[in-house]
């Protein structure tokens, strides 16, 4: 699998291709309301995770945030139930503060603009960031739209490298 650089990211680890079974799962997930799925995805990456937390030793973990509307309407987030599934404890550091369709059917271009500005540090947080390791994790990388935005905003306020681990590259 080919990785290709992200802005403001200092390094990144996917466990697979987002394609066959995989895709499947995440769709299902997502789109279906599959948390036991999503926990069972999360035993299946438990150990290649484990593996980038080891080499990473980040002083924080956390995920990239459903947005609220969307949590509601999924009665879940599915990023806190994969990582449940694997054993990993994320802290709640960010806030999806923009709501938007879901990213799959826009151009690569469109995804960067509407995810710019779209995540937040929460206010308990903001002092706890400066000068951190911080690993976030992600359920797929397509474009790395998601990734700058919540990466540059943890760089802007104060960590000091962001890293992040995603389930599937499209």
């Amino acid at each position: 699998m080919e990785y290709k650089p992200l802005e403001y990211v200092t390094s990144y680890r996917v466990f697979g291709k987002y394609e066959g079974v995989l895709r499947e799962c995440l769709q299902a997930v997502k789109f279906k309301g599959a948390v036991p799925l999503a926990r069972f995805l999360g035993g299946a990456i438990r150990e290649t995770l484990a593996s980038f937390i080891e080499e990473v030793r980040p002083d924080l973990i956390t995920y990239v945030p459903t947005h609220l509307l969307r949590f509601w309407r999924r009665g879940f987030d599915h990023n806190i139930e994969i990582l449940r599934g694997a054993g990993v404890k994320a802290q709640d550091l960010l806030v999806r503060v923009k709501y938007s369709k879901p990213f799959a059917s826009l151009s690569k271009e469109e995804r960067f603009k509407r995810a710019r500005g779209s995540f937040r540090v929460k206010k308990e947080w903001i002092d706890k960031v400066e000068d951190k390791k911080i690993l976030v994790f992600d359920d797929i990388l397509t474009s790395g739209a998601t990734s700058t935005s919540v990466a540059e905003e943890l760089l802007t306020v104060g960590a000091r490298e962001v890293y992040f681990f995603f389930v599937a590259k499209d």
